[in-house]
């Protein structure tokens, strides 16, 4: 994943600014409304806090040294004006996931099946060949 971006410019969000989610296939905003750097113990503001549709962003700080979090808190807004989430896809190969996940498990059942007939064949060429002597005789 050295291309990949993720978190990478998570720094340069500042309240009142928003981000999108997607959940399956389904769009959901969130504008910032607080920013913070706290120490990798300190959970005390990630508290779920009732009948409030909240997403904290977490990610190390600063680059490269990583001995704090930073955290964006978010909370649910509607989507903007001219929202269009075909031009706002940040990386298509997370909206296919569940057929992602098909194509992992297939893959591994493949594999499983594979290594069991190369067992039960070493094990069938591994028996000998003739039979042995029955009770002490040749």
């Amino acid at each position: 994943m050295p291309t990949a971006r993720l978190f990478d410019r998570l720094n340069e969000m500042k309240v009142g600014d928003w981000f999108v989610i997607r959940v399956l296939g389904e769009d959901h905003a969130y504008q910032v409304y607080s920013v913070e750097t706290v120490l990798p113990t300190d959970a005390g503001s990630l508290a779920i806090r009732n009948s409030q549709d909240l997403v904290t962003l977490v990610t190390c700080t600063p680059y490269g040294v990583n001995t704090h979090r930073l955290l964006v808190h978010a909370r649910r807004a509607p989507l903007p004006p001219g929202w269009n989430k075909r031009s706002h896809v940040a990386s298509p190969t997370l909206d296919n996931t569940p057929r992602r996940i098909w194509f992992y498990g297939l893959f591994g059942a493949v594999i499983a099946i594979i290594l069991v007939v190369i067992i039960s064949l070493i094990r069938i060429l591994s028996r000998p060949r003739f039979p042995r002597a029955l009770h002490g005789r040749p």
